[in-house]
């Protein structure tokens, strides 16, 4: 696996796909283990980081390398994509302001 490496002159797409790299690497950091979502139609991210049990999940392309991160059952305990943020938010002392089901 190569570093991501911001530069000038990259395409919107290569600034996407780094930012998406750097994201992975952060939630690897964090997450109890790894999973594959055979619930998912999205050819090439069936693998999933679980980070706290199973609140918060994210999709990971199938060909991320994830070290020795121990494969698990699925544990997606059916949050969604606004309630894993306020989560992850929440979970590093961040009160999520205008965001969620109050707003």
């Amino acid at each position: 696996m190569k570093a991501p490496i911001w530069q000038s002159g990259l395409t919107p797409e290569q600034e996407r796909d780094i930012a998406y790299q750097e994201r992975n690497l952060l939630v690897l950091r964090y997450a109890d283990g790894w999973y594959y979502d055979t619930q998912n139609n999205w050819e090439g991210w069936k693998r999933v980081l679980s980070l706290d049990g199973g609140r918060m999940c994210f999709h990971i392309p199938d060909d991320f390398p994830v070290g020795n991160l121990p494969e698990i059952k699925p544990n997606w305990d059916g949050h969604s994509t606004r309630e894993k943020w306020e989560r992850v938010m929440m979970k590093f002392g961040i009160q999520p302001e205008g965001y969620g089901s109050d707003s």
